[in-house]
């Protein structure tokens, strides 16, 4: 193996330090400790007049309702406790009675089951219509994070969907 001549090693040396640099591998001059900041994350944004909750199914009218249909259905501020896989967590958020909801849509006597079904992914749950009716505390909640939610605090932290967009009633 030949030998490295020392000008050799030394332009090496200096292509490796300015990749460096350029890379942002080395200190800005700044403590190693210092805490990034946080990138603020937009809180998302509903168009005047979107569409954000179809509920269909055995209703005698089918609802397709904007963000301003479920405010004027009458607005409250809710503080419920969620348990998540032994974690407690709290909910705290504007809201409207999802039984008011239903009701507006005019639930079928054949009624027996309501499904509750997210819009970004296939999850969506169902359970006996009966655990909705008679509960006046089900809501569905407003949240810059989750979106629209439906709060259950009778029912595991499953059935609670969020960004909920399509009701069911079957």
């Amino acid at each position: 193996m030949s030998k490295m001549k020392p000008l050799t090693i030394t332009i090496i040396l200096l292509v490796l330090l300015a990749a460096s640099a350029a890379l942002g591998c080395t200190s800005s001059g700044e403590s190693d400790n210092a805490t990034p900041t946080p990138t603020p994350v937009p809180t998302p944004t509903v168009t005047p007049g979107q569409v954000v909750l179809d509920v269909k199914g055995s209703v005698n009218t089918p609802l397709s309702l904007t963000m301003a249909d479920l405010k004027s259905i009458g607005v409250t501020h809710v503080n419920y406790t969620l348990k998540v896989h032994g974690e407690t967590k709290y909910v705290e958020c504007d809201a409207v009675s999802l039984n008011a909801v239903l009701n507006k849509a005019g639930i079928q006597s054949s009624a027996t089951k309501i499904n509750f079904y997210c819009g970004l992914d296939v999850y969506n749950k169902t359970i006996p219509l009966s655990n909705v009716t008679s509960d006046t505390r089900t809501m569905i909640g407003f949240t810059a994070d989750t979106g629209l939610r439906n709060l259950m605090p009778n029912e595991a932290s499953g059935i609670w969907v969020q960004n909920l967009s399509v009701i069911t009633i079957s």
